[in-house]
């Protein structure tokens, strides 16, 4: 009811171009220069955190709770990586996986906007190619301790050795000899995907690749 009311007061709103009643529209999605940037860690960003779309967009998400736009997020995700590249049968098989936020991370926030945007992308998956098996797992990586804000820390370096064995996983044979995607909303040093890849990799998954919406310079 809360809801209701607060959007007659204050309608939502394109967040690139006003339009009502939509959070990001078709047309401003179509208008978010895409990049597919892969960095040496085989690490692949379809779009720029410096475009103000983007980073309106996700600085709603994590910082607004704004649930709603992890699905345009999600949606540019799939087309700009899974479509234009053709990648479909190479990713036949895989697991979808999160990177996960700490017990503590989840209660300041209150969700997992790298969750959202997993379910929404491997829901477009589902949806449009019905001859690929492509499945999710939120749960068999996890934080296994909090750590400092990323953005807090001075560089790559100090974020590497701030993440250091961070992550674990719960279940190796859920990952054993599997090619894993995992699923993030910003990379910046790549410290936090890094670790993520090492942990599964040590775990024995055949091949992780990392997926996120932008690219942030450092």
């Amino acid at each position: 009811m809360i809801k209701k009311i607060l959007d007659l007061i204050f309608p939502q709103k394109c967040v690139r171009c006003g339009t009502k009643n939509e959070i990001l529209c078709d047309k401003c999605i179509g208008k978010i220069a895409t990049t597919n940037i892969q960095n040496t860690d085989n690490v692949f960003a379809v779009s720029n955190y410096n475009d103000p779309t983007i980073k309106k967009a996700i600085g709603l998400l994590k910082y607004r709770g704004v649930k709603t736009i992890s699905k345009k997020l999600a949606d540019l995700m799939y087309i700009s990586f899974f479509i234009k590249n053709n990648i479909g049968e190479e990713l036949d098989e895989s697991i979808v996986v999160p990177i996960p936020l700490s017990k503590t991370g989840v209660r300041k926030r209150g969700f997992n906007q790298s969750e959202l945007l997993a379910k929404h992308f491997i829901g477009n998956i589902n949806d449009n190619e019905k001859n690929l098996s492509v499945t999710i797992n939120t749960n068999v990586l996890y934080k296994k301790f909090h750590t400092d804000t990323q953005v807090k820390t001075k560089n790559r370096r100090e974020r590497l050795i701030n993440l250091d064995g961070s992550f674990g996983v719960k279940n190796n044979e859920i990952v054993k000899n599997k090619k894993i995607i995992i699923i993030d909303d910003v990379l910046t040093t790549g410290a936090t995907m890094h670790e993520a890849k090492k942990t599964l990799k040590q775990a024995g998954a055949k091949k992780v690749i990392g997926l996120v919406v932008a690219k942030s310079q450092f």
